[in-house]
């Protein structure tokens, strides 16, 4: 190359401020520019030759023939770019150091990342040997191996040890007692904590990204995550993983799944346990102390409490439903549920509701429309009185069945209706044509259908009152008996047997009799209102025999004989015989007045003389009673006579206990009567005729 000499002395300083030099300029000295200069190919220098920059030249660039120079002899030197990286180079296109703006520096071997820095610290790439002064380095991430390092202990930045390695590598995080706890338990590999005061580990992770921890067996395959921990940060949930499959999670809302990664939480605000499974999930309690586990099984639509066998077998036996919860809100007792509350058992005590102290207990059963105050519903209890309540406190009926069917009910009012709604305090009811009784008994009389006391209604509508016992029926008022019916159906009034005339009262017997006693006031009144008439009928074997009327003042006897009981003749004397009286008086043969005299009853005797003036009157008949005769003194009679008689004739005495025509038509002292009907016959014959004795 050629070069154009230039004579320093030929430039006068300050006499060139502006050249442009197309040919190539050789300067021997120094150039001094003020200004820039630009070269359009090359600064050409020769070895040892340098540029200079800063004043005194403290930045020299040269090279010596063997090797190039930087030096600096004042300050720091800087290498920077304000738009890319820094690239130092060993050799032309390989990296050495990269220095990134704003970020990583990296250290290279051979073009090979070794070295990087980053945020968070300081990244290794293959094997760093290094015997360290200190303890203290934080932040060495290796994906190699760490060797050549010794240490007692790795310190902080005090004067304490933080992490101690024992020589069966057991560490010990804030405490040097790995070994002690490692040799005591087995689980000592790893201890946190100086045991004083709260301690803790703590994962730190990204906010888009999950922290775990892993428990393996195994370097490769299912082993190498046989179960783990994870806490996902994206959704803040925490996992937990047996393999590779999630069997519990705890949400960000506290809810528990376990089988399940999504556990329903109930209304979206409380936490929930949720235990998911293709069979039938349950919840086990288990006592070592007794035979018998307890389950929570959820099958199809009902939860199951259930007692059973376990025993560490890994299966329930001998399985018993305590509790079942439907998905109807229905609760089964014992057994499955088909309503609100079933209880289910063998035991004849099915429910049982006990209060531990004196005061009484209850159980309330309610409605939206009834409310739900203490006096709502229906109420069962025990008072602490100890008296039992059946009690509706609704205006409303009470009603009970059978066989899907009303049988009784009390209605609002306090009515009762058995077979039908009352009209009355008691109804009872049959819905069918035949007859419809209360039955009463006790243990005497027994309890069959022939027993006891019946009231009610005959299959021929008749209202019936029957005693079906072999005993009386009683009637009374007052706290006093009035009535009673014994055991052969005679009916006493006012006393309480039969046959005791003597007692006041009304004695109607079965066979017919009806006695009446009074004191001192009469046995019986017959009272006929408005008009004249009968008072009484008389009838013998169904046939109408007389009457007692009445017409005004004037009480007139229809078909009437008076008769009068007495003595003195033989019960074998025939009906229709004259009698006349001696001079005698009749006793009593029965009584309390047995022995003694009746008043005004004359002894008898069979009329012995003809025309007889002390007639009395014809025997009509014996007394049922006493047997004793019965003479009748007027009204119609039956008179045995002797000869033809024609009616209107008048009778006397024959003399022989019969009667004859009398002479005349003057009614006497002798006369007995007047034939009503007469008869031709000339002997003894009954003939009918009007009595006027006496």
């Amino acid at each position: 190359m050629a070069y154009t000499l230039v004579p320093t002395e030929l430039i006068v300083d300050g006499a060139i401020t502006s050249a442009k030099l197309d040919t190539n300029i050789a300067i021997s000295g120094t150039l001094g520019v003020t200004g820039e200069v630009t070269l359009a190919t090359h600064l050409v220098m020769g070895d040892n030759d340098k540029i200079k920059i800063g004043t005194g030249g403290d930045l020299e660039i040269y090279h010596d023939g063997s090797n190039s120079y930087i030096s600096n002899s004042t300050g720091n030197i800087y290498l920077g770019d304000t738009n890319g990286s820094v690239h130092i180079q060993a050799k032309l296109n390989e990296e050495s150091i990269v220095c990134a703006s704003d970020g990583a520096v990296t250290l290279y071997h051979d073009n090979s990342p070794k070295l990087a820095t980053s945020s968070a610290g300081v990244t290794v790439t293959g094997t760093l040997a290094a015997t360290l002064s200190t303890a203290a380095q934080p932040n060495i991430t290796s994906v190699g191996t760490l060797i050549g390092f010794t240490s007692t202990g790795i310190d902080d930045n005090a004067t304490s040890t933080s992490i101690t390695i024992d020589s069966s590598e057991n560490v010990g995080i804030g405490n040097t007692q790995a070994t002690a706890i490692n040799n005591a338990s087995g689980l000592g590999n790893l201890v946190v904590g100086s045991g004083s005061g709260a301690e803790g580990i703590t994962i730190y992770s990204g906010s888009d990204s999950y922290g775990g921890l892993n428990f393996a067996d195994a370097t490769s395959g299912g082993g190498s995550y046989a179960g783990y921990i994870k806490f996902n940060h994206v959704d803040n949930s925490f996992g937990h993983f047996i393999g590779n499959t999630e069997k519990m999670r705890i949400d960000s809302s506290g809810n528990v799944g376990i089988n399940t990664s999504s556990p329903t939480s109930y209304a979206n605000s409380q936490a929930t346990l949720v235990i998911q499974d293709t069979g039938s999930p349950a919840i086990a309690w288990s006592d070592t102390g007794q035979s018998k586990d307890w389950f929570a099984v959820a099958q199809g639509s009902g939860l199951y409490f259930n007692y059973a066998d376990g025993g560490g077998s890994g299966g329930a036996s001998n399985v018993t439903d305590v509790l079942v919860l439907d998905n109807s809100g229905n609760v089964g007792i014992g057994g499955s549920p088909n309503a609100p509350l079933t209880v289910s058992s063998s035991s004849t005590k099915t429910v049982k509701v006990q209060n531990t102290t004196s005061s009484g207990t209850s159980i309330f059963v309610q409605n939206s429309t009834t409310g739900t105050g203490d006096t709502d519903g229906t109420y069962f209890g025990l008072d602490g009185s100890e008296n039992a309540y059946l009690w509706n406190y609704e205006s409303t009926n009470m009603v009970f069945g059978t066989s899907s069917t009303e049988r009784m009910r009390i209605d609002s009012s306090g009515n009762v209706g058995i077979g039908a709604a009352p009209n009355f305090t008691l109804g009872v009811h049959k819905a069918a044509a035949n007859s419809n009784y209360i039955q009463i008994t006790n243990s005497d009389t027994g309890n069959a259908a022939g027993d006891g006391f019946l009231v009610g209604v005959a299959s021929n509508e008749a209202a019936t009152i029957w005693n079906q016992e072999n005993t009386s029926m009683n009637f009374g008022t007052n706290g006093t008996e009035r009535m009673r019916i014994d055991s052969s159906g005679n009916v006493t009034i006012g006393k309480t047997s039969t046959g005791t005339i003597a007692t006041v009262g009304i004695d109607l017997r079965a066979s017919g009799l009806a006695e009446f006693t009074a004191t001192d006031s009469q046995a019986i009144a017959i009272n006929r209102l408005n008009t004249d008439g009968v008072l009484v009928y008389f009838l013998q074997d169904t046939s109408f025999e007389g009457t007692i009327a009445v017409s005004g003042a004037t009480v007139s006897y229809n078909g009437f004989s008076g008769n009068h009981e007495t003595s003195g003749i033989s019960t074998d004397t025939e009906i229709g015989t004259v009698c006349s009286t001696i001079d005698e008086l009749d006793t009593y043969v029965s009584g309390t007045k047995s022995g003694q005299t009746r008043g005004d009853h004359a002894k008898i005797k069979i009329s012995d003389t003809v025309g007889d003036t002390r007639v009395y009157g014809v025997l009509s008949s014996y007394s049922e009673k006493d047997n004793k005769p019965t003479v009748a003194s007027v009204g119609i009679g039956s008179v045995k006579v002797t000869g033809a008689c024609s009616g209107g004739d008048l009778l006397e005495s024959n003399g022989d206990g019969t009667a004859k025509v009398q002479s005349d038509d003057i009614v006497r002292s002798k006369t007995i009567g007047k034939v009503t009907i007469g008869n031709s016959s000339a002997g003894v014959k009954l003939v009918s005729c009007v009595l006027y004795c006496g």
